[in-house]
């Protein structure tokens, strides 16, 4: 007799202990159809009714049949439980949704968290809004229904801030791009949708008022004083509203350009970035270094620099760190390549009709076709030779198709410094690379092992191939990486490398 109550007793807690496995599971998952079941069925069951009475009464007979209490022994939860357990948590829920807001230390960190942060906000709100419905199981609907209303408060407050805004510092900045980067998540995940989107509207005309009205108050007086502030002004929103730098930069590119043609000539642009790089702020200087109406400026400012270290101070350098290279050779051919060069430049730099495709033809006719093999490449002395002259047309191509940064600058003093040229260490440098001082190197590694006394080795190099030797070279950030590989890869294209 105890065992068959032991047994019922079991299948009981385990009927109800079902229930209590799948509340927990569906709320862990927010899976709001599948609670609402289980309250409903534990409701019928586990309420304080007949059913429920006759079931405690099962637990107590145990108790008079002496059955003794053992591990398996377990806490039958009925719907009063349950339900208790569920107010509580969804109020708690409720709480720190509101307490968390929409701006916190998730929404701050980066656009990925801010993402995962407005995607389980929608799951909580959505499973809130469901589960609200259910006026019979809770204690406290109403609460959850104003969960929403409360974000849209919110909201609302989040917008008054930004229409209080008025000096537009970085920080004011920056908070505008916060306040907007939230309401296009919650746009994203369809929170509170009609009402952000307003919002992104609203704050998307104050952004675009605010630089029309800079730009306009800037070109009411072009003098450098009154042009200045505006254009810090700018940027500053540029580099502190990161949603709006594209269109915030566009606006600068457009005002830099009418201020370039209002002047006439290259000197107003000239005074303007001169006068930017001395904001003590270090936003002038990015404004000189990363808008296209200052790169004549930066080409001159580039080449001003680069002339004091011309091809002599450039060998003496090498000449300190390997005594190998022949830098007599290296002077000579950077003396024809220099002088080709110069010719070509001079001889084809006209704003108007300009034949870069001559010029290339010129380039091909110079040099007759080689045939390169992978077991038998071709590299002596003789195509070596052809390199500077290669090179002087490569980079007067580069040069003249770059030319628009001198025509701009008319009436500037040195305008020949607004032209895109090569300095003297890329010139070294692709020389190195492609091994045109090879010969001496070739002469001092002979002589090093006759004099180690190594007839062999000098029997195998005798015997060896003329090829293209690789050689490394080191050029610093800002020397112009980019064009000294592009010229070197064209120079080993017009002698018949792949």
């Amino acid at each position: 007799m105890n065992e068959k109550i032991k047994e019922l007793q079991n299948k009981t807690l385990d009927y109800f202990n079902s229930f209590q496995e799948r509340y927990k599971k569906s709320m862990d998952a927010k899976n709001a159809e599948e609670l609402h079941v289980v309250l409903d069925k534990l409701k019928i069951v586990g309420n304080e009714g007949p059913f429920l009475q006759k079931v405690l009464m099962l637990m107590k007979k145990k108790v008079e049949c002496d059955i003794p209490e053992d591990s398996s022994t377990r806490k039958l939860w009925s719907y009063s439980e349950i339900a208790h357990d569920l107010n509580v948590n969804l109020e708690k829920m409720t709480d720190d949704i509101i307490n968390e807001g929409l701006v916190n230390g998730k929404t701050k960190s980066n656009d990925m968290e801010r993402a995962r942060f407005f995607s389980q906000l929608k799951e909580k709100l959505d499973f809130i809004k469901r589960v609200s419905q259910w006026k019979s199981h809770l204690t406290n609907p109403q609460k959850l229904s104003s969960c929403e209303a409360k974000l849209e408060k919110e909201v609302e407050s989040l917008m008054k801030r930004i229409s209080e805004i008025t000096v537009w510092s970085s920080d004011d900045c920056s908070q505008i791009n916060l306040y907007f980067s939230c309401f296009v998540s919650m746009q994203n995940n369809e929170i509170l949708s009609s009402v952000v989107k307003l919002h992104i509207d609203s704050i998307d005309n104050i952004v675009k008022n605010r630089t029309q009205k800079l730009e306009s108050d800037a070109m009411a007086n072009l003098n450098v004083e009154n042009v200045i502030p505006r254009l810090l002004s700018m940027k500053t929103m540029s580099l502190y509203m990161f949603s709006f730098k594209e269109v915030v930069n566009k606006r600068i590119d457009e005002f830099l350009n009418t201020y370039k043609r209002q002047r006439k000539d290259g000197t107003g642009i000239a005074m303007l970035a001169l006068k930017l790089e001395k904001d003590p702020s270090g936003i002038g200087e990015m404004i000189v270094a990363e808008h296209n109406a200052f790169k004549g400026y930066n080409v001159a400012l580039f080449n001003s620099k680069t002339m004091s270290h011309g091809i002599d101070y450039v060998l003496e350098e090498i000449r300190t760190k390997d005594d190998q290279i022949d830098t007599e050779d290296l002077k000579e051919k950077f003396k024809k390549f220099n002088d080709l060069y110069r010719q070509l430049t001079k001889e084809n730099l006209q704003e108007c009709g300009l034949n870069i495709t001559l010029l290339i033809n010129n380039a091909k006719m110079s040099i007759s076709k080689i045939e390169q093999k992978p077991d038998n490449v071709k590299w002596d002395a003789n195509t070596r030779n052809k390199v500077p002259e290669l090179m002087a047309y490569i980079f007067a191509v580069w040069t003249l198709q770059n030319a628009h940064f001198f025509f701009d600058a008319k009436g500037v003093q040195g305008p020949d410094l607004y032209l895109l040229q090569p300095h003297a260490a890329q010139i070294i440098a692709i020389f190195y690379m492609l091994g045109i001082d090879e010969n001496k190197r070739i002469l001092h590694s002979l002589q090093k092992k006759i004099d180690e006394n190594k007839p062999q080795f000098i029997s195998n190099l005798l015997g060896s191939k003329p090829g293209l030797v690789s050689n490394l070279v080191q050029i610093g950030t800002g020397e112009g990486k980019s064009v000294t590989l592009a010229v070197a890869s064209c120079v080993l294209a017009l002698l018949g490398f792949d």
